[in-house]
């Protein structure tokens, strides 16, 4: 076995970076070999109360968590409820969702995408619901997914109320601390 020591190891051509076994070292950073993008959008206030539909505004990112939350790498972005994509690769998305229920059997909070930046199909859920005629019911839910976004353009994601009563709604907040959607790229497709 040889050891090499030197003091710099310079690229070759500029912009390219170094590889060494398989990992790329370029710009400060290490590429494949750890999470290279991470990113949280929390809601900012209560949606959903009797409606259905498409959750459209009031996004950002949290403001709370004593200033601990963070983001990496290339972020998502966000444009009237459509979250987009910054790179390929696969993509490690976590809804966690705080929910009120009001004597309703079932309320939920799904995870829309597309593949031609149109036409949106549930990929997965969050649901909670209470049949007991109780009043407020406070529950969370949470649901994730990988998905292999091989095309930012029209690979895109949103999040949509269904089957919510009158009294019933999402929770929000600023601060992160109610419902959020987290996304990290695990690496390349």
């Amino acid at each position: 076995m040889s050891t090499l020591e030197v003091n710099t190891i310079n690229e070759y051509s500029s912009g390219s970076g170094v590889t060494i076994d398989g990992v790329l070292l370029k710009d400060n950073s290490l590429h494949g070999l750890a999470f290279d993008d991470h990113d949280v959008w929390c809601l900012t206030t209560n949606t959903g109360d009797g409606s259905d539909g498409d959750i459209t505004s009031n996004w950002a990112r949290p403001t709370g968590g004593s200033g601990m939350y963070t983001k990496w790498g290339t972020n998502i972005t966000e444009s009237s409820g459509i979250f987009s994509f910054p790179t390929t690769g696969y993509w490690y998305i976590e809804i966690n969702v705080a929910i009120r229920t009001s004597n309703d059997p079932t309320i939920e909070c799904q995870l829309k995408g597309t593949t031609n930046n149109s036409s949106y199909n549930t990929i997965t859920m969050a649901r909670q619901g209470c049949r007991a005629n109780v009043g407020a019911t406070y529950m969370w839910a949470s649901s994730s997914v990988v998905l292999d976004i091989t095309d930012v353009s029209n690979q895109k994601v949103k999040l949509a109320v269904d089957s919510a009563a009158s009294g019933s709604y999402i929770q929000g907040n600023a601060d992160g601390q109610q419902t959020k959607i987290s996304f990290t790229r695990l690496g390349d497709t």
